[in-house]
Parts: structure tokens; sequence; C-alpha cells
């Protein structure tokens, strides 16, 4: 596939369908709290990354609580963390399969 972009390697359909991607970003860990807080920053600076093609992506967050509740804030500020409401693991699995992500990219650490 060298020499083809992301783009022509997902074909007419792609094109077709006219909507953005969603990316679902994975944050946090129940390890402790540097690991749940480095892996905030990662995806922080990710999500910063000024090259990223947010008109053909959708960027969404999905965080690990230490103590096992999950959430999905609208952004990785403090503000959005803060405010985003917590669910136990069978809430936050049923909100991904509404969230319905086309990938995820895993921030977290053991």
């Amino acid at each position: 596939m060298s020499g083809i972009t992301f783009a022509e390697a997902q074909g007419p359909r792609a094109a077709q369908e006219g909507q953005r991607k969603r990316v679902l970003h994975l944050v946090g860990s129940r390890q402790d709290e540097f690991y749940h807080d480095l892996s905030v920053l990662y995806a922080r600076a990710c999500d910063a990354c000024q090259d990223l093609d947010r008109e053909r992506f959708e960027f969404l967050f999905a965080v690990v609580h230490m103590n096992g509740t999950w959430s999905f804030p609208s952004g990785l500020d403090d503000k959005s963390l803060a405010a985003a409401k917590r669910v136990p693991f069978a809430a936050a699995i049923a909100q991904i399969g509404v969230l319905a992500p086309d990938v995820m990219v895993p921030h977290m650490f053991c």
C-alpha cells in the first residue's frame, strides 16, 4: 500500500459517507494516580496537536478512573474532566456502543 494516501486506501465508500470518522481516545488508569495523570497528560498532548484533521475525524474521550468508574468528557481540560458524569463499567461499555467509534486510541498504562 505504499504510495497511496489514507483516504485513497479507504476507497469510495468513505468519501460517499461524508461523515467524519470517530476516534475514541481511551484515557486513565486504575493502577495509581501517577499513571492516571500521565495518561491524561499524554492524551492532552495528542489532542493539542495542530496537525490533527478535525474536518475528517471526530475525537471523543473515555476516561477510566482510579475507582473503576468511567466518564466521557467533552474535552480533557480540568473543567470538562470534573464535570463529566462517572458511570460503572457496564454502562461505559453500553456508552461506547452508542458512540460507535471507528477506532480507539489507548493512552493507558498498567
